[in-house]
């Protein structure tokens, strides 16, 4: 006995749908171990999609093939920074286009040694970075809470301050396919975010 046991293998399209819930396969495709939820295959566990460039000059940062059965999206940021005093909001939305409104409870808190600040939004999951000398480095975790309404916590640090944020986002009818990051004022000037699903 090796201890090994056999899964099934097979490609995307092989996957019976709704299929049996707890059944696990190996999408050949993906190259990824999926567990069937009852509704669909979703990848047990996630994997790098993508890495954004917060290039000198940009404005935005876009990642847009979400599939639709993704409950979870981690954006990891790396000395991310800005040109300005601004804040890094990021937004989700379909296929159609990110929603930039409609953003509820939305709450960016800095804490130094000898201070404490807030800042609110309602066009986007808002990160305070308040200074074009700072880098922020950290993750935000976005979570399917039901239907197509979305959380976001994130955890970031920076040479001087903890950076933490919240808020919720409801799409309504539309499923979630698109993840943008974009300065509220100013432009990106370092740094990039990777996403993992």
């Amino acid at each position: 006995d090796t201890g090994s046991a056999l899964l099934p293998v097979g490609t995307t399209l092989q996957e019976d749908t709704p299929g049996v819930k707890g059944a696990i396969r190996f999408d050949d495709d993906a190259d990824e171990l999926k567990i069937n939820n009852g509704a669909d295959w979703v990848p047990i566990k996630k994997k790098l999609r993508a890495t954004l460039s917060a290039a000198s000059g940009g404005v935005l940062v876009e990642h847009n093939t979400v599939p639709d059965n993704i409950d979870a999206i981690d954006l990891v940021f790396d000395n991310v920074s800005l040109n300005g005093a601004g804040h890094v909001l990021v937004q989700i939305g379909p296929t159609a286009a990110i929603a930039n409104t409609g953003y509820a409870d939305c709450r960016a808190h800095a804490i130094s040694s000898s201070s404490f600040a807030t800042d609110t939004s309602t066009a986007g999951f808002v990160v305070r970075i308040n200074s074009a000398a700072r880098q922020i480095s950290g993750m935000m975790e976005l979570r399917r809470i039901s239907g197509n309404e979305w959380s976001a916590v994130g955890h970031f640090t920076a040479s001087d301050i903890i950076l933490t944020c919240t808020g919720t986002k409801d799409l309504a009818a539309d499923q979630l396919t698109r993840v943008g990051i974009i300065p509220s004022a100013g432009n990106f000037d370092g740094g990039d975010v990777s996403v993992y699903y």
